[in-house]
């Protein structure tokens, strides 16, 4: 920035900015900063400047100039580092590594929610035994992993790895598929509730009333879910509200339609009463298919 510009000089500069050129030209024609150009218009033009569409507090201009600024170098560490503020430290550290030359350490470290500290403390720990180890150690839960499709959890593969001669506990595998983000696909099972979904075949005729006086009046039934081995195995179980006694249950690899339609006619053979029957379910997609509610009204 040039030194000894006078009053008369900067005024020149603010009024140019007044008549509509932008902070940005004004600052590269005579080289001076942008904070010095806001200082002087605070001085000669008091927050606020001229243009076409009326009075623009220039205060307000320039905070929301920083702002735009800020959120397109975040935009550019997020795109750059391919980290996010979820990733593990040790990824953060290496995008700091990575980027150190586009970016400063501040920004990325504020983009990355990295604490300072923690960056240095990382970049100046020295490589141990137990990193060495770990660093062996994530591929082979990554292989194992991705060789169970996804099902296996730090208990299975930290028994699979002893298999293989390597000594791992359950915790430390646990602690390093959360860090390489690995879930198990058992853990994100969900279930969903259908009894405020729309579109029903029939209306709820049961109403919670689970008390009943005689046996064979309502069944009720439901699918679960379980392992067995490595897979994952449906459950349709039919109870008899009388005695609360499941009086048919069918196991399945698939919970489909036949499995719910093997159930009952498991459990209507072994009864064979149908007078005054109330069927009652979670009008899941097997409950309302057309098959199925066929099966009900034969």
């Amino acid at each position: 920035m040039p030194k000894n510009i006078s009053e008369k000089q900067k005024k020149q500069l603010v009024d140019l900015v007044k008549n509509g050129q932008t902070v940005a030209e004004v600052c590269k024609l005579a080289s001076v900063s942008r904070s010095a150009l806001y200082r002087w218009m605070s001085i000669f033009a008091p927050r606020k400047r001229w243009a076409a569409q009326g009075e623009i507090d220039l205060n307000y201009v320039y905070k929301l100039e920083r702002r735009l600024a800020t959120l397109e170098e975040e935009n550019a560490i997020f795109r750059k580092s391919g980290c996010g503020t979820k990733s593990s430290n040790a990824e953060k550290v290496a995008a700091v590594k990575a980027l150190k030359g586009q970016f400063t350490e501040h920004a990325i470290c504020r983009t990355l929610a990295l604490s300072k500290a923690t960056y240095y403390r990382m970049l100046e720990r020295k490589e141990t035994w137990f990193s060495k180890k770990n660093d062996e150690l994530r591929p082979a839960i990554k292989r194992i992993f991705e060789e169970s499709k996804e099902r296996f959890g730090g208990a299975k593969i930290a028994a699979r790895l002893r298999a293989e001669g390597v000594i791992v506990s359950q915790k430390h595998a646990s602690k390093l598929m959360k860090e390489m983000g690995l879930v198990c696909k058992a853990s994100r099972l969900r279930t969903y509730n259908s009894t405020n979904r729309k579109g029903r075949f029939f209306p709820n005729r049961l109403l919670r009333k689970f008390t009943v006086e005689n046996p064979n009046l309502i069944w009720v039934s439901d699918i679960t879910f379980l392992m067995v081995g490595d897979d994952m195995a449906a459950i349709c179980a039919i109870l008899d509200l009388y005695a609360r006694k499941v009086i048919a249950y069918e196991i399945s690899m698939s919970a489909d339609t036949e499995l719910v339609m093997k159930t009952f006619k498991n459990a209507f053979e072994q009864r064979k009463q149908s007078s005054k029957l109330l069927f009652h379910s979670d009008l899941g997609v097997q409950y309302t298919s057309f098959e199925f509610r066929k099966l009900l009204r034969d």
